[in-house]
């Protein structure tokens, strides 16, 4: 016995399953998409890496004062300056973007 055919014009719609990985954030699933929340979570993670990057560089400095042998040598505190500058500075271009959209929008 042959199974039924179905007409051309009736075609089933597969809804693709949910991805197992996900990625990370700190964001609630009703919130993930939203601009202002997205910016706040983005700029909490920045500012918590920038903050990681100058207290290693603190330390370094401090250990190399104190003729401790220190945690970075001058070319990795170099590189993590020059990461928190652009980091600074990336942030600064988004939140100027937000407050421009903010503005056009008319929201207080």
């Amino acid at each position: 016995m042959s199974a039924p055919k179905k007409p051309a014009d009736q075609t089933v719609e597969q809804v693709e399953p949910k991805a197992i990985y996900q990625r990370f954030t700190f964001l609630h699933d009703a919130i993930q998409h939203n601009t202002e929340a997205m910016f706040a979570e983005k700029t909490m993670n920045i500012c918590q890496g920038i903050s990681t990057c100058i207290d290693l560089i603190h330390s370094s400095e401090t250990d190399r004062d104190n003729g401790t042998p220190p945690i970075l040598g001058a070319n990795a505190i170099d590189r993590l300056l020059r990461f928190v500058v652009a980091s600074a500075d990336m942030l600064a271009i988004d939140a100027e973007k937000c407050i421009h959209r903010v503005d056009k929008e008319g929201k207080p």
